[in-house]
């Protein structure tokens, strides 16, 4: 099942990561969660640095920027800071219309049926059946 017209239709907004891991592998960890995330157009790490690329929906600008205000608790990284960009626009799964919304978890591996956000702020992974349009 692909996502529907309401989502490829939602205004994107593509973002920059940039983060500092504590350790090199922890760096590396980060980088693989979110090369898992429907939104994430590139993820890679290189020492203890993070840069991610992600495409989403500006509606969760908020998601995007909690990182920065809490990369310990959000994802994991020591330090991070976001940059949103006015000419230059990536694709990520769920930008370009390519993604199964059936899962049962996120891909991520986060447990939406549990977030606290869910509900409250978050409509969920759009990969999974948890995500509320």
């Amino acid at each position: 099942m692909s996502i529907g017209n309401t989502m490829q239709s939602e205004m994107k907004t593509c973002g920059l990561l940039l983060g500092r891991a504590r350790t090199t592998d922890r760096a590396s960890s980060v980088a693989d969660f979110f090369r898992k995330c429907p939104y994430c157009a590139i993820a890679t790490s290189t020492g203890s640095f993070v840069l991610a690329v992600l495409v989403f929906p500006a509606s969760r600008k908020w998601w995007f920027e909690s990182i920065a205000q809490d990369p310990a608790g959000t994802v994991g990284l020591e330090q991070a800071e976001v940059f949103y960009t006015a000419k230059i626009n990536m694709v990520s799964p769920w930008s370009s219309g390519h993604l199964a919304s059936d899962q049962s978890k996120p891909p991520c591996g986060a447990d939406c049926a549990t977030c606290s956000l869910h509900l409250d702020k978050c409509p969920g992974c759009p990969a999974t059946r948890f995500f509320i349009q």
